[in-house]
């Protein structure tokens, strides 16, 4: 006969066993490249309001602000701005990030420097994000800042090439469930990071653009195993080249079409992504515009206004990075404002 207090006590902790199985499980899918989450929507995402409306491109379109450096040498005159996004998810927290920039010719439409600021943080969503039975509910963080410096000149008329650097990029990841520590803590500091660019203009006002950037990071990971909570240091790169064209079909349509090729390697991990990016942009009057796009199977849509010193964009994007997040946090809808200014 089973004595009755073995059975108190046996009974409760078969389920807490099965959690704890089921937490380190998951935890030995999630290792240092889980701080990718967070750079996507931070760092790695240095482009306006109306280029997210566009399809998210990143090198062949020129605008206030940009992330192809070679476009620093075609600006005339100075501009500084803010742009503010936030999305929600379905199983997860609101993410808020920001971007401040400022671009400043040094020889107009010959070279010329911009600096940016960004952040990201995320807030709410506690026990939202749906883990493997039998754990539940998990509340996910994110965070990541930087400062980017580019700097880009005019080789020919048509020609411009552009050189960035990323600085203090700092990233954060963490997963943790209702009861017991996080499943994975990720934090990733850049070793260095640069980006190369260049523009041509075949056409005026249209251009063929090429970035790659490559950084290196220091990822401190603490993950529960089955062995436990194990912390390991690791040294990861990650690149990502962007090969693009824009064209004016119409002096009042804008098209283009961007193809990006991202690798990480590094502790343990080697993978790649790909992906299309496609957008237009039609001009209902010298200072309405329209925009629309495809990134990656993410819809974009927008509307900018553009005055004599001042333009103001806003852009929608649904399923942003779904393609490698929307498992773990679900479907997304992102707003994107953007304010700035020139003189």
């Amino acid at each position: 006969m089973t004595h009755p207090s073995r059975k108190r006590v046996v009974g409760p902790l078969v389920p807490l066993l099965c959690f704890a199985l089921a937490e380190a499980a998951l935890g030995q899918t999630l290792g240092p490249e889980a701080f990718g989450i967070s750079a996507r929507f931070g760092a790695a995402a240095q482009t306006t309001t109306r280029q997210m409306a566009m399809g998210v491109p990143f090198g062949c379109l020129d605008d206030v602000q940009f992330g192809n450096p070679a476009f620093a040498a075609v600006h005339e005159v100075p501009n500084a701005g803010v742009r503010w996004n936030t999305t929600h998810f379905e199983r997860g927290p609101s993410v808020t990030s920001w971007r401040l920039h400022c671009v400043q010719p040094w020889h107009p439409d010959e070279d010329g420097f911009q600096l940016s600021l960004l952040g990201l943080t995320s807030s709410g969503g506690q026990g939202k994000t749906l883990l493997p039975p039998p754990i539940g509910g998990a509340t996910a963080k994110l965070t990541d800042t930087a400062y980017i410096v580019d700097y880009g000149r005019r080789v020919t008329p048509e020609l411009c090439a552009g050189l960035a650097i990323i600085g203090a990029h700092s990233v954060g990841f963490r997963l943790t469930p209702a009861l017991g520590p996080p499943v994975v803590d990720v934090t990733a500091n850049g070793r260095f990071g640069i980006r190369v660019g260049a523009a041509y203009e075949w056409l005026p006002g249209d251009y063929a653009g090429l970035t790659y950037a490559f950084a290196q990071h220091s990822v401190w990971t603490s993950r529960l195993t089955m062995a436990g909570v194990v912390r390991d240091h690791d040294v990861l790169n990650d690149s990502i080249l962007t090969l693009g064209i824009s064209r004016h079909l119409t002096p009042e349509l804008l098209a283009l079409v961007e193809y990006h090729h991202g690798t990480m390697s590094g502790g343990g991990v080697d993978g790649d992504t790909k992906a299309w990016h496609l957008g237009a942009e039609y001009m209902l009057t010298p200072q309405w515009a329209l925009r629309v796009g495809d990134s990656d199977g993410a819809t974009t849509l927008g509307l900018g206004w553009g005055g004599e010193k001042c333009r103001l964009d806003y852009a929608y994007l649904r399923d942003w990075n779904g393609g490698s997040i929307g498992a773990l946090l679900g479907d997304s809808d992102t707003h994107s404002l953007e304010v700035t200014v020139n003189w």
